[in-house]
Parts: structure tokens; C-alpha cells; sequence
């Protein structure tokens, strides 16, 4: 399931897949696959993975009139953004599409992270300090996800939601580490929301909290009294 299956009946969710790469079968209000891919560009331009996904997504910034993302104005817009971490340390491709997008509608990036990623403390630490570092960039409200929970132990688990086990013991002492735990504390992106898709309240629970940062609930008409 997805959120939008979850959410039907109280939202109705749009797709829009912005991974040139992309090879699911989900069923997308709009793919971006359906103009351009990184399979043509690397044949046609000679260029490996990497290289094809930049020019693919060049391309496709340059022309996002052309996409009609618009029509969707008003809408409940999930994007699904491709993960390779340089797009947002380093480009300015996805502030280019954020900045497209905002000019119609409330933005907010929900970023997820694969919770059996951060069963060691140096990678718990790694992808904390990616996700502030990237994050901080935009400006926007983030939802900070945890996802395949269902993956972790749950003793190990708890230990990830409450941002513990960060240092291994031979770190503790080391002063940069010290104060990369710090960043990442200080910026708020210690605090995750576990999704479970087996487990129906922290899917909602996610709906809910992202309904909140777009302020959802200001653009509902009030019920009328009986």
C-alpha cells in the first residue's frame, strides 16, 4: 500500500514521479518518465548513470512549464523525488522544481530514511547529518520519516526514536563527532516519525502531521450545523 490507498476516502492524493530513473509500475497522476529518461539520455549522450540522471533532470527544470504541474493547483501533491543525497547537497535542480511548484501551491519535503540503515551509530549519525545538511537548504517544513520499521528490533528501534546510540564508545571522546551530534540536534532532525505500512496508525499519524505543515486544515470549508 501507499499513502494514497491509505487516504482514500478522507483525501484524495495525487503521484507525480519526478525520478527519470524510475522504473516502478505505480499508477502516477503524472510521470516524468513519460518525457524523458535517463536510459535515452545516457544513450544518446554517451553518459553513465549519474550523469544521465543531472541531464535528465536538467532538462526536465528547463522545462517544467511543459509538465502543467499547475493543474494541480489545490490539490494534495505527493512527489516522488529521486534519493540520491547530491541532489539536494549539491544542485540546484530540486530548489529549482520546489521554487516551480511553490509559485501555486504550500510545499513541504517529506525525507525518508531506511530505518535498518541506522542500526550502527556511525551510519545513524552519517545519514542524520546528510538529512540536516541537505535539508537546511530549503526552507521549508520537513517531516522527518522513518521507514521499514518493521525491519528494526523493536528495542533497536526505540533507541533510533529517541536519537540515542548515535556515538559508538570510541567516539564519545572525539570533539567533532560530539558537535556533528549537536548540529543535528540543534536543527531538529533527531526526531522521527516511525511508518510501519503494516501498522495503519503510524501511516496516519504520518497523514496527520503532514497535513498540519501544509495547513490542510485552513482550507477546508467548516461543517454546516444541523
Amino acid at each position: 500500500r501507499n499513502l494514497r490507498e491509505h487516504a482514500r476516502g478522507s483525501r484524495s492524493i495525487r503521484l507525480v514521479n519526478l525520478d527519470p530513473a524510475s522504473r516502478d509500475a505505480q499508477d502516477y497522476d503524472l510521470d516524468l518518465c513519460d518525457h524523458i529518461t535517463v536510459a535515452e539520455v545516457m544513450e544518446g549522450c554517451d553518459f553513465g548513470p549519474n550523469g544521465g540522471l543531472f541531464a535528465a533532470l536538467e532538462e526536465a527544470v528547463g522545462n517544467l512549464d511543459a509538465l502543467e504541474l499547475h493543474a494541480f493547483e489545490g490539490e494534495y501533491v505527493i512527489f516522488d523525488c529521486p534519493g540520491q543525497i547530491e541532489l539536494f547537497l549539491h544542485s540546484d535542480i530540486m530548489q529549482a522544481c520546489i521554487d516551480h511548484v511553490a509559485r501555486f501551491s504550500r510545499v513541504a519535503i517529506a525525507y525518508l530514511t531506511d530505518a535498518t540503515n541506522l542500526a550502527v551509530p556511525a551510519k545513524h549519525l552519517y545519514a542524520s547529518l546528510c538529512a540536516t545538511l541537505s535539508m537546511s537548504r530549503f526552507l521549508l517544513p520537513v517531516v522527518n520519516i522513518l521507514t521499514k520499521t518493521d525491519l528494526v528490533e523493536e528495542e533497536a528501534l526505540e533507541r533510533i526514536l529517541a536519537g540515542e546510540d548515535l556515538l559508538c564508545p570510541e567516539e564519545a571522546a572525539d570533539a567533532l563527532a560530539r558537535t556533528a551530534v549537536e548540529y543535528v540536534s540543534a536543527n531538529g532532525m533527531l526526531g522521527y516519525m516511525p511508518l510501519n505500512w503494516k501498522d495503519d496508525e503510524t501511516v496516519e499519524n504520518v497523514l496527520l502531521q503532514l497535513d498540519m505543515v501544509l495547513q490542510r486544515f485552513d482550507d477546508l470549508e467548516p461543517a454546516e450545523g444541523g
